[in-house]
């Protein structure tokens, strides 16, 4: 089985990394990596392969905790792209890989509530290729806030979304002002 994602679904940064994770845990789980990159993982106690004094049992347990590591380090680097990639870079183990991308990606804190109001914000339809694609990223920059607990309140979306369309469409636009 491949270790690779399709290029178009590597991390690319905050907007696929919600459907990136989904996939890259699939990954883990199919190729027995999983326990790489939880927290509740029991990591064997470090054996030096050059002390010959070293128990055998705990030798090879070490050997392979520390293969099957290096191998979830390089399924993490293989389906990042290069931003991504800087967040990584430097951290010593799988799971210390996996919790720098939750922090930068799924935190909560003053930053990640800032990008998401400014997404919310400055969404104008002349950024997308077509309406539908329009609609998918404005409801989930609505669901970003509400899963941040810093929704507006729900009479700002109609006006936002409006607003959002207006220079495409200033004549609908101005006649749902005016219904509103």
């Amino acid at each position: 089985m491949s270790l690779h994602l399709p290029a178009s679904m590597k991390l690319k940064g905050e907007e696929n990394y919600t459907i990136w994770k989904d996939q890259m845990l699939d990954l883990a789980t199919s190729n027995q990596l999983k326990k790489y990159i939880s927290e509740k993982a029991r990591k064997p106690d470090f054996v030096d392969v050059d002390d010959e004094k070293a128990d055998a049992k705990k030798l090879e347990e070490w050997q392979s905790w520390e293969a099957g590591d290096a191998h979830m380090k390089l399924v993490i680097s293989y389906n990042c792209q290069s931003m991504p990639q800087q967040v990584v870079m430097g951290k010593k183990t799988a799971l210390e890989m996996w919790q720098a991308l939750q922090i930068q990606y799924e935190g909560k804190g003053y930053v990640i509530k800032y990008n998401a109001i400014q997404k919310y914000v400055m969404l104008k339809y002349e950024d997308f290729t077509d309406l539908t694609s329009f609609i998918i990223a404005y409801r989930k920059a609505i669901e970003k806030m509400a899963t941040l607990k810093i929704s507006p309140p729900n009479e700002w979306h109609p006006m936002m979304f409006i607003a959002a369309l207006s220079s495409a469409w200033p004549m609908w636009a101005e006649r749902q002002r005016s219904l509103a």
